[in-house]
């Protein structure tokens, strides 16, 4: 984690990675303040190049924030109070120019930080992709059997995970027992496909699932963030219909201007409607 604005300029990137990553931003930032206006945001930083492991800016001082951002606060598990930048088009700017890649969160109700606005289950394989597209297709058909939809989103690297949103903002403990038992139930009719398994080499080529970011203060990458593997690859919502046409890395702060053009997730969205967890759980 980087603590200060000092820790920030130890970010930066070359020039024209930094061209690219704001040129990107320039694009995204619409279609993210759509989607997720207002939720604490959390950047990273690649201080040792591309490729190399991120380090965040989660919590901010009150004096380090211009007075055009917008602060959340946020209380900790230790009762502590922390400050956010919240996610506007000009904050997603402001952080890009100052070397951040990657757009994070945990993607809270901006009513209530400890209200979710829906869960996310995330899967990892280190197979083809093939396995990756028939493992979300699973966990979709198990969704739909308690009439849930999901919207799928390609990580960047070697991952989806299926976003479930909810219009009734249910408390993240709640929602986390439930997944948790969900995946419990994955796991056990299809064990030749999914692992819950927490060392890597015991998972073999099945896809791994994990539900960890469905927390307050922990977080995953939003949609139409970058990532920062070399080719500054774009985490891509997808719909149900492209999931097999579509690999991880396809789309990047190169060339995710003509995906751009439509904010998949949006639609997606919209077209799932109001969803409510209270009648999951009855």
């Amino acid at each position: 984690m980087i603590d200060d604005l000092e820790g920030l300029s130890a970010g930066r990137l070359a020039d024209p990675e930094k061209a690219l990553v704001v040129a990107h931003y320039q694009r995204a930032a619409p279609l993210l303040a759509n989607d997720f206006l207002h939720v604490p945001l959390v950047s990273s930083y690649h201080r040792e190049g591309l490729g190399k492991p991120p380090v965040f800016k989660e919590t901010w001082k009150p004096e380090e924030l211009p007075h055009t951002m917008v602060p959340v606060d946020v209380l900790a598990t230790r009762g502590e109070h922390h400050t956010y930048v919240g996610l506007t088009e000009n904050a997603l700017l402001w952080l890009a120019h100052r070397g951040a890649v990657g757009m994070l969160s945990w993607s809270p109700s901006t009513r209530d930080p400890d209200g979710t606005r829906g869960f996310c289950c995330d899967g990892r394989t280190r197979r083809r992709k093939p396995d990756l597209k028939a493992a979300s297709e699973t966990l979709r058909a198990m969704l739909n059997e308690v009439r849930l939809e999901a919207i799928p989103v390609l990580d960047g690297h070697d991952g989806a995970a299926l976003f479930v949103p909810f219009g009734d903002i249910p408390l993240y403990d709640a929602v986390r027992a439930w997944l948790h038992a969900f995946c419990k139930r994955a796991v056990e009719r299809h064990a030749a496909l999914l692992t819950e398994v927490a060392h890597e080499e015991d998972r073999g080529d099945r896809v791994h699932l994990a539900v960890k970011s469905n927390a307050v203060g922990l977080f995953s990458s939003l949609p139409y963030s970058l990532v920062g593997n070399p080719e500054l690859a774009m985490v891509t919502p997808v719909g149900w219909d492209e999931l097999g046409g579509i690999d991880n890395g396809m789309y990047t702060a190169r060339n995710s201007a003509e995906r751009l053009e439509r904010d998949v997730f949006a639609e997606m969205s919209a077209a799932i409607g109001m969803q409510r967890f209270s009648r999951v759980r009855k």
